[in-house]
C-alpha cells in the first residue's frame, strides 16, 4: 500500500502532484496480468474501495472527529486505495463489452475517490515526511468533502459482480460457522463434548 512518502521516495519526485501519483501507480501495475475472470479477481479490491469511500463520507461529519482520528482515516484510506488502484490497472479488462465497461467504471471511481483522499491529505497537512502533524479543517470544509464523496458514491454504485462476490464470501463464512455449531451440538447431545472436555482437563493436569 504505497503511502505518499513511499511514492515520493520510489518515484524520485520530492513533492508529487496527483497526476504524478497516478502515473506511478499505473506503472506499478505493469506488466498487465491476463486472468480468466477479471471481475472476480478484482471484486475484493472493488469492495474495499467502496468501503473506504463510505467510511470517509461519514467520518468527515462525525461529531467526535478529531485531528488524530481524521489523520488515521485519511492516511489508511489513501494507502489502501493506492494499492487497489494498482491492482485494477494490473489486470487486463474483460473482453465482453458490458463486463469491460463495468471494469473501467471501477477504475474511474477508484481514481476519483483517490483524488479526494489526496486533496484531503494535503489539506490536513500531510507531507512526504513519514512523520507530520495533522490539522482539522473547519466543519464547512469537511461537509463539502463529505458531500463530494456522496455524489461520487451515488454516481458509481457498488457493481453487481462485487456484491455477488461479497455475498458468496459471507455465505461461505456462515456455512463454516454453521458446521462448527452443528458438530458442537451433536457432541453436546451425545455426551461426547463433556468427555472431551474432561479428557483435555486431565491431560493438562498431568502435563503440568
Amino acid at each position: 500500500m504505497p503511502s505518499l512518502a513511499e511514492i515520493a521516495f520510489d518515484s524520485g519526485i520530492e513533492n508529487p502532484d496527483f497526476p504524478a501519483i497516478l502515473e506511478y501507480l499505473r506503472k506499478q501495475g505493469e506488466p498487465v496480468a491476463y486472468v480468466k475472470n477479471p471481475l472476480k479477481v478484482v471484486s475484493p479490491a472493488v469492495n474495499i474501495i467502496h468501503t473506504r469511500a463510505r467510511t470517509l463520507q461519514f467520518e468527515l461529519t462525525a461529531k467526535k472527529l478529531n485531528t488524530n482520528r481524521l489523520k488515521s482515516v485519511v492516511t489508511r484510506g489513501f494507502n489502501d486505495i493506492t494499492k487497489f488502484y494498482t491492482i485494477l490497472h494490473g489486470v487486463e479488462p474483460p473482453s465482453k463489452f458490458d463486463d469491460r465497461q463495468e471494469f473501467i467504471r471501477e477504475q474511474e471511481f477508484a481514481e476519483k475517490i483517490l483524488e479526494v483522499y489526496y486533496r484531503l491529505l494535503r489539506e490536513i497537512g500531510a507531507t512526504t515526511d513519514p512523520v507530520w502533524e495533522p490539522r482539522l479543517p473547519n466543519e464547512a470544509r469537511r461537509e463539502g468533502y463529505s458531500a463530494e464523496v456522496k455524489v461520487l458514491r451515488e454516481e458509481y454504485k457498488l457493481p453487481e459482480f462485487a456484491m455477488k462476490e461479497n455475498m458468496a464470501r459471507r455465505s461461505g463464512c456462515a456455512a463454516n460457522f454453521g458446521w462448527v455449531f452443528f458438530i458442537v451440538y451433536i457432541l453436546l447431545k451425545t455426551g461426547l463434548l463433556e468427555v472431551i472436555v474432561r479428557a483435555i482437563g486431565e491431560w493438562f493436569r498431568d502435563a503440568f
